[in-house]
């Protein structure tokens, strides 16, 4: 990590559990200020989705729009590695 330029200092980063809504209440409030407006709308879905899931926001990013209800992927072993269809990147296979 030498000679790369810092963007931001260390002591003035704020978590994201330091900032989380603290109840489902409070989660549905800022999607509701989401939806006001057409151009946010799509990532309020996907804030009450990511809310009821508990995935990252690369890994709904990940999920398929396309799967079939009950298509769940496994891993080469054949265990469930998600419980949820998502699309594999291009360098790995099923």
């Amino acid at each position: 990590m030498l000679g790369r330029v810092k963007y931001h200092k260390s002591s003035k980063a704020r978590h994201a559990k330091d900032v989380q809504p603290v109840s489902v209440d409070e989660l549905h409030e800022i999607a509701a200020e989401m939806f006001k407006d057409k151009r946010s709308e799509v990532l309020g879905w996907q804030l009450l989705w990511e809310g009821s899931t508990g995935l990252r926001t690369n890994e709904v990013l990940l999920l398929r729009r396309d799967a079939e209800p009950r298509a769940f992927f496994a891993g080469p072993d054949n265990s469930l590695r998600q419980f949820l269809p998502i699309r594999l990147p291009q360098h790995e296979t099923a």
